[in-house]
């Protein structure tokens, strides 16, 4: 048995698991909030993915893929935002084109499978429905929409530490010739 951790607060909850042992779910935040995770294979390093603005989030579902689902929002009384998220990049499912002109709100993604088709339930018209998404499996998704939340890797946070290094040393340098 793997204890997952948590994202800095004291409690932690899976939710989805794909072929590989990535795991999803919720975890509390080191200011309690909870925030959508996701793990690397075998449930190894626990990455917060973040709310998309909002102050809770839950992942649901992961794919072989990597890909998940789940919803984010701002309070019990604020209306959720379902997402997607795919290789550091979470889509707002709620604000797609194709999801406010055919009159859908109140969007919560529940399952993804490995073709990228996305289930779930929401209001179209002022009616509950159950709806089913595709299109997540195309590359070009992720990169179409502008609403999008970027998850930086934690290489990217190494490089910026390189450069803010190298920036400081120059700096350094060209004072020291003038003094």
């Amino acid at each position: 048995m793997t204890d997952l951790g948590t994202l800095g607060g004291i409690n932690s909850q899976a939710s989805g698991i794909n072929n590989s042992g990535q795991v999803v779910g919720m975890s509390e935040t080191t200011d309690g909030d909870p925030h959508a995770f996701i793990t690397g294979p075998n449930g190894i390093g626990m990455i917060d993915l973040g709310a998309m603005g909002a102050d809770i989030s839950y992942a649901f579902d992961i794919n072989n893929m990597g890909q998940a689902v789940g919803i984010a929002r701002c309070d019990p009384y604020c209306r959720e935002n379902s997402f997607v998220y795919s290789d550091g990049v979470m889509v707002n499912l709620s604000k797609l084109e194709e999801v406010i002109s055919s009159g859908w709100t109140h969007l919560i993604a529940r399952d993804i499978n490995d073709n990228g088709q996305i289930v779930g339930y929401g209001i179209l018209h002022g009616v509950p429905q159950a709806f089913l998404l595709s299109g997540a499996d195309d590359k070009d998704f992720f990169r179409t929409y502008v609403e999008i939340s970027m998850i930086p890797e934690p290489e990217t946070y190494a490089m910026l530490l390189v450069g803010l290094g190298l920036i400081g040393f120059i700096t350094r340098q060209k004072a020291m010739m003038r003094g």
